[in-house]
């Protein structure tokens, strides 16, 4: 696994992509419906807001970011409590 997410990353560094304006809410819908399985599987409790902002990025990228983050709370968590994972905006 690590052999393969290293040449993922070395494929992203080597690419080029389009900046294009990207929702987060439809993003975060995204990574959270791919990673339903374990989610489901952890007890996890995602808590996303209404309203997550439009960025400049890349789509696929920015999914991929996401599920990593939120796949690698779900892996490294405490397995004697259910995890609580918020997602939000820091003003």
């Amino acid at each position: 696994a690590l052999i393969n997410d290293l040449l993922d990353y070395s494929s992203v560094n080597s690419q080029v992509h389009d900046i294009e304006d990207v929702d987060l809410g439809r993003v975060i819908k995204l990574s959270l419906g791919d990673l339903s399985k374990a989610i489901e599987e952890a007890g996890a409790e995602i808590v996303v807001p209404d309203y997550l902002p439009t960025v400049k990025g890349t789509p696929t990228l920015l999914e991929r970011i996401f599920q990593n983050l939120i796949g690698n709370a779900i892996k490294y968590r405490r397995t004697e409590q259910p995890s609580r994972i918020e997602i939000g905006i820091l003003a």
